[in-house]
């Protein structure tokens, strides 16, 4: 996002000012993805801007406006290919599904490597699906390795042991395809990053930790690929030996049991309809392998859902070797558990006819010219299941909308600063500038450069002040008053020379209110509210996360 915002707004040569230059990370991310984003939204930004019709802010929100575009438009492509592949009924389960879920329809508009990367691969699978371009899928999904996300590297490979295990493809073919792919995008990225990060721009965290110098030429998902590879090392046994323990740099951020993904991230992504339709597609789906016609010239065959299904398991499978481990890092092989789930549901909505709903709709189209038919009980009985779930998926979702619109207090607490310095009321010490200091926390939930100011909203040029931010976190809390920052978004409720001026209240978790009891939800909770003939009413918790804090004065900080 910051990329974005420095493209729009500071332009390809004032590298000086950017972000990334004053705070790299971890490793280095291409500025690819970034600037089609800003080249996609810069003639629309600039045209609201000069006209005065959104503020710099709303410039941010057009931006994951633009990306969400794109986003639509690739899972767009794969309905498409499930409607050719399997039926129009499937196809209309896909897009449904998909509405109805949180987590996808979350980071498809977040500007994140994740994000442009499944933009991609979405086109790619649509590719594989129907058969049409099984090259130009391998193409997408190397170079989307290659220059955005390097574990797509996953996905490419069982989708290439697919296309070569059902000879879709010669080999030298499939291997022809993903060279010219990755070696195109590596070629790119390399060209484009290394002109954006130049020499010494990696943080000194990435260096030591790869034993790298830094070089005037940079591959980021290269960087990326050796800072996550799997080491061993030494650790204590139970028996007072010694045991070779896998992690890996990302290992820092925390680990999670290899079975995480398939017990924790895929049933809260799916959903309940989702889990249902993905079972019933694998267990009980009655599909039947047929061969496509494309403009009267036999083509490839169609893939199953089962083999869909497997797919979509060994990028899970071999992504759960690695220790640390997030639902986002799952988004490319989304929609294609989307996609079985979506042949699951039209089956099993036209009563198991097979084919995700093919069946059962030539039947309806034949029962309409016999004078109609009514559909048997078992078949109301799956569709009564179904659109349980697609309402228990929609509950959800509903509910995780309305924690996560309390979950970035970070970028409510720089907007409330802005509005309270404003305030003549509140004043400042230094009002010709204004130095603001922004810890890891506040950074990570909601801050970006679009809700930074350049000047206060004054008539008077002379009196307008200036708005510097750091996000230095090298400077410890005992030091931000020597260190001249006038106001700080942290936290800490307390900070050593500065006095607090509001507390931003964020998301805490959910509480279940049985008469005057409050306690976290729960069997127990609701059995009471059983005996008790209460009805139970769930509400979302939250507490202060993020302090605003404004400089003290000199002889009172002394003092």
């Amino acid at each position: 996002m910051q990329a974005v915002h420095d493209l729009l707004f500071l332009g390809p040569r004032n590298l000086v000012q950017f972000d990334h230059s004053m705070f790299p990370g971890v490793v280095p991310r291409t500025f690819l993805a970034p600037a089609a984003v800003a080249v996609a939204a810069s003639l629309p930004v600039a045209l609201l801007l000069r006209s005065g019709a959104i503020a710099k802010l709303a410039a941010g929100v057009f931006s994951r406006a633009t990306l969400a575009l794109f986003s639509v438009v690739a899972l767009s492509r794969l309905r498409g290919a499930v409607e050719v592949a399997f039926s129009r009924r499937a196809s209309v389960f896909l897009a449904l599904l998909t509405a109805l879920q949180f987590h996808l329809p979350f980071y498809l508009s977040r500007t994140l490597p994740n994000t442009f990367a499944t933009v991609v691969t979405t086109v790619a699978l649509a590719d594989w699906v129907d058969g049409r371009a099984p090259r130009r899928a391998l193409v997408l999904l190397a170079a989307a390795a290659a220059a955005l996300r390097c574990d797509v590297v996953l996905l490419a490979g069982v989708v290439g042991l697919h296309i070569l295990a059902t000879a879709t493809l010669p080999f030298l073919s499939a291997v022809a395809a993903s060279l010219a792919g990755g070696l195109g995008a590596a070629t790119a990225s390399v060209v484009f990053d290394s002109y954006f990060w130049g020499r010494g721009a990696l943080s000194e965290a990435a260096v030591s930790g790869l034993g790298l110098s830094t070089s005037s030429l940079v591959w980021p998902e290269l960087l990326v690929l050796l800072f996550n590879a799997p080491s061993s090392s030494s650790g204590s046994g139970g028996g007072g030996g010694t045991a070779a323990v896998v992690s890996s740099a990302s290992s820092l951020w925390g680990t999670s049991p290899w079975h995480w993904y398939l017990t924790s991230a895929l049933p809260r992504a799916l959903g309940a309809a989702g889990g249902l339709g993905l079972l019933w597609a694998v267990l009980f789906s009655k599909e039947e392998k047929k061969e496509k016609k494309n403009g009267g010239a036999a083509a490839g065959p169609f893939v199953s859902a089962r083999h869909a299904a497997a797919v979509a398991a060994g990028f899970v499978a071999l992504y759960s070797f690695l220790p640390h481990k997030e639902l986002r890092f799952l988004m490319p092989v989304l929609p294609l558990f989307n996609l079985v789930a979506a042949v699951g549901l039209a089956d099993a909505w036209g009563g198991g006819d097979g084919e995700g709903g093919a069946k059962e709709a030539s039947r309806t189209r034949a029962s309409k010219g016999q004078g109609g038919r009514r559909p048997s009980l078992a078949t109301l009985l799956l569709r009564s299941l179904a659109a349980a779930a697609l309402a228990a998926t929609a509950a959800t979702t509903g509910l995780s909308l309305a924690a996560a619109s309390r979950n970035y207090p970070g970028g409510v607490a720089l907007e409330r600063l802005h509005a309270l310095v404003d305030d003549e009321r509140i004043g400042t010490p230094a009002p010709q500038r204004r130095r603001v200091h922004i810890d890891v926390a506040a950074a990570q939930q909601g801050i970006t450069r679009f809700g930074e100011r350049s000047s206060s909203p004054s008539s008077s040029a002379a009196s307008s002040p200036s708005w510097s931010y750091s996000k230095d976190e090298e400077v410890k809390p005992e030091e931000l008053f020597g260190a001249g920052f006038t106001h700080l978004v942290s936290e800490l409720g307390s900070v050593p020379g500065f006095d607090l001026m509001e507390a931003v209240e964020g998301f805490s978790g959910l509480r279940l209110v049985v008469g005057d009891e409050v306690s976290r939800p729960s069997p127990t909770a609701l059995l009471r509210a059983l005996r008790e003939r209460s009805v139970p009413r769930l509400e979302l918790a939250t507490e202060p996360k993020i302090y605003l804090h404004q400089r003290r004065k000199e002889n009172d900080a002394a003092g």
